[in-house]
């Protein structure tokens, strides 16, 4: 179990085409989508019912004495009108008639199935109906069987559960006895009779549910069975969310785990030490790119982590903050590691140039001008080296060549990896990053795992230890070029926190 959850999802696993990575399974040609949850559990809910309302040993029983009954009778069919004995709450409704009254005939001999079976009736949707009303007697149906209807779906939304693969199995029996399903040898065949007790149950339950999976998805009749299957399933799914409420957990009320006060104080004190740094190894008054640039990250660093701190480390501008911060970081590293003062002078031309490129637009493109945006400002920062006039615009990136590549240069392509990518994800409002932040998941299984708002954003993901590495990470750079610096930020906590 171990290894399986190592080499789960390992990159090399996909093959790489264009800019996508296929995953393994989508390598496969022809390969046919399909979803236990969304159209086969609906079909095996009365196997769930009477695992939950009987115990899964007794439950086995029924499981098996069903297959053995339906198996032999199914075999006395004419071959001309036979069809798979397949047992599924749609499927019991097609199949032949003999079939369908050995099955409940079955479900006789076990007079506690009633009350277990109960739920079903709760359903407006379910298939035979009246044959199911007949089987559970004259009883009323409870407000509490909702309560049991959602349990037993609890218990199979997960298709590798044991109680999954034990209704995947019972589906299964009919066909193997019937010599419907052929399978490949006698150990096999044993395999499913003696189940769950027999052979190693690490091998036998992955056979179950692959094979239910092909043998569910295929059509050996000329008919709708898959088509009608589908629209009873939906038709279960639509009737549970008109009838039971969504129920969530509230996120955790947030606070800092960390003294805020102390810890800002710690980056005002390197801010104090930075500037004195920058003081004592300024030596000239003309234009300095990589000096100006090493100096300005760590004041850019500790402007931004200060931000990120400020709001606890928690919110999801931390998140920004820390892309931010690997970016700085990124580009610091790749400018040390080429050694190449034109580098150093063509970042800092790249910068002018997009506030030029952005004064232009104020000029002469945005008639509903930003309030952030100072026009004054902007000009005053494009002529601050050379006229704008005489700057060429870069629309490209700086570098000529992509972050990643540039964090590869700069051989800090873990930092890319692991404060790079993610964050971006909340700084573009990504899906993932959307659903991470303001929804959860409705706690009511017969709402099938499906999203809904949370009461409020959650604030869970502690980021302030990251924002104070990356930004002691800059400052380290900055000593290795211009030393001696050896101020670090704190993160200071306390017993209070």
């Amino acid at each position: 179990m171990a290894n399986k959850k190592k080499n789960k999802g390992k990159l090399d696993s996909h093959q790489k085409k264009g800019s996508s990575l296929i995953a393994p399974f989508n390598q496969i040609p022809n390969r046919n989508s399909m979803s236990w949850v969304n159209d086969r559990l609906p079909c095996m809910l009365w196997a769930g019912l009477l695992i939950n309302g009987l115990s899964r040993d007794n439950a086995l029983e029924v499981f098996r004495e069903i297959g053995t009954k339906l198996g032999l009778e199914h075999k006395g069919i004419d071959e001309g009108e036979k069809k798979m004995p397949r047992i599924g709450l749609y499927g019991l409704s097609i199949i032949d008639k003999t079939l369908k009254n050995e099955f409940f005939n079955v479900l006789s001999l076990h007079p506690e199935s009633k009350s277990a079976l109960r739920p079903l009736l709760l359903l407006d949707c379910l298939p035979m109906r009246e044959k199911w009303l007949e089987f559970c007697g004259e009883v009323d149906v409870k407000k509490e069987d909702w309560k049991v209807l959602a349990q037993t779906t609890a218990l199979l939304l997960d298709h590798q559960s044991q109680e999954a693969t034990d209704c995947r199995w019972a589906y299964l029996l009919p066909s193997v006895n019937s010599g419907m399903l052929v399978l490949q040898n006698e150990e096999q065949y044993k395999e499913f009779q003696e189940y769950p007790y027999y052979q190693d149950q690490r091998k036998v339950r992955p056979f179950i549910r692959s094979t239910e999976m092909s043998i569910s998805n295929t059509v050996l009749e000329n008919d709708s069975y898959k088509t009608d299957k589908e629209i009873y399933s939906r038709a279960f799914w639509a009737e549970c969310k008109n009838k039971t409420d969504c129920f969530i957990s509230s996120p955790a009320k947030y606070e800092a785990s960390f003294n805020i006060t102390k810890t800002l104080e710690s980056i005002e004190s390197c801010w104090g030490e930075l500037s004195q740094h920058f003081v004592e190894t300024d030596t000239f008054t003309h234009v300095q790119a990589k000096r100006d640039a090493s100096f300005g990250f760590c004041f850019y660093a500790l402007t931004i982590s200060r931000e990120g701190l400020l709001s606890s480390g928690i919110m999801v501008t931390s998140k920004f903050s820390l892309r931010v911060l690997a970016e700085l970081y990124i580009t610091f590293s790749y400018l040390v590691a080429t050694n190449d003062k034109k580098m150093w002078d063509v970042y800092r031309t790249y910068g002018s140039s997009q506030a030029k490129l952005t004064f232009i637009k104020l000029e002469e493109v945005l008639e509903d001008k930003p309030e952030y945006l100072k026009k004054s400002q902007i000009e005053s920062l494009a002529n601050e080296d050379i006229y704008m006039d005489f700057q060429d615009i870069e629309l490209g990136n700086w570098a000529k060549i992509d972050l990643r590549k540039m964090s590869i240069i700069g051989k800090c392509k873990d930092i890319y990896d692991a404060y790079y990518s993610w964050p971006s994800t909340y700084a573009h409002g990504q899906w993932c990053a959307v659903r991470d932040t303001v929804f959860t998941t409705c706690l009511n299984p017969l709402h099938r795992l499906h999203r809904v708002p949370l009461p409020r954003p959650k604030y869970e993901d502690h980021a302030e230890k990251d924002l104070v590495k990356l930004t002691n990470m800059t400052l380290d750079l900055l000593n290795k070029i211009y030393p001696t610096f050896e101020h670090r930020l704190l993160l200071v906590r306390d017993e209070t926190c």
